[in-house]
């Protein structure tokens, strides 16, 4: 629908009549067409009319904004009074959504160190009106590797009246231990208000800082060995330093409860090395188990590092 204005005189209407009136509001003439802003604007009733109709036709766009004022006056002229006195507002109301983006500066940390990983939320246009937008955390860091969010979704962040930025800081949290870097990744998550311009993931790192010695994780340390052929259980070797080669020895031997021997790895208790050439952090070892069908405990066993060469 349209604005439509509706000029009326009472009485006779024998005669054709011109009425004076000014268009204002906050809308430009940009925002609509049938007339334009500005004074010295007329409009006539026609021979045997009593109204004479001013229709203003909002134009289409996608620009978030606030709403829009068309306001129209009467003005005096010859040949009639003025009955309304005061300005008639209609208003165009806004039906476009703020766009919102995402970016994260500086992309990479280190967890000791002073800078944060900050978010920075931004919203387009109109910022007249507090905003609340939708993330989720992610990534490979966990709720002990930093503080200022949790990991998970059904996040929010509030944009403040008259603020066309919000800020997410992630501060990593200090340790000693050599580790894997580890990322960080916030990912806007739709609803009402707001579109969503940055649509992939925002992935920041917090690079480890601990440089000295090598650890070992199990990736599937707790599996069957089967009946028969071999089953691969697998270890990552990380160490905390990339700047140089590396080499690192690592040896299987029986655990502390119904340790596994030799026979359960075909024969020998399987040991190995493997080097880290530069920039290198982590390594990947396979530890393959023989199946049987002898019936016996769970058996244990432990892949020990002997030592850290640079």
């Amino acid at each position: 629908p349209n604005l439509v204005y509706t000029f009326t005189r009472p009485g006779i209407t024998t005669n054709a009549l011109t009425v004076n009136y000014t268009i204002g509001g906050t809308a430009s003439g940009t925002d609509y067409s049938g007339a334009t802003p500005g004074s010295g604007k007329t409009i006539t009733f026609a021979p045997g009319s009593s109204t004479a109709i001013l229709t203003i036709n909002p134009t289409a766009d996608t620009t978030p904004e606030p709403n829009e004022t068309v306001i129209v006056t009467l003005v005096a002229g010859t040949g009639y009074s003025i009955g309304t006195t005061t300005p008639v507002t209609g208003t165009l109301t806004n039906d476009d959504i703020p766009s919102i983006t995402l970016a994260v500066s500086p992309v990479s940390v280190t967890e000791d160190g002073a800078p944060n990983l900050v978010y920075t939320f931004t919203r387009s246009d109109i910022t007249t009106n507090p905003l609340t937008v939708n993330y989720a955390i992610g990534g490979t860091a966990s709720g002990t590797d930093y503080s200022g969010a949790t990991p998970g979704s059904g996040k929010t962040i509030t944009f403040a009246p008259g603020s066309s930025t919000a800020i997410l800081t992630i501060n990593p949290t200090a340790d000693t231990t050599p580790e894997l870097d580890e990322t960080v990744t916030v990912t806007l998550l739709a609803s009402t208000g707001y579109s969503i311009g940055t649509t992939t993931p925002v992935i920041g790192t917090i690079t480890n800082d601990d440089i000295t010695g090598a650890i070992i994780s199990a990736t599937n340390g707790d599996q069957p060995e089967g009946n028969s052929g071999t089953k691969p259980f697998t270890f990552t070797i990380i160490r905390g330093n990339g700047s140089s080669d590396a080499a690192v020895r690592w040896a299987v031997t029986g655990g502390t409860t119904n340790p596994a021997n030799a026979t359960d790895f075909g024969g020998t208790l399987p040991s190995g090395t493997v080097t880290f050439g530069v920039g290198e952090t982590s390594k990947t070892i396979t530890v393959t188990v023989q199946g049987d069908t002898t019936r016996e405990p769970d058996e244990t066993f432990t892949v020990t590092l002997f030592y850290l060469s640079d």
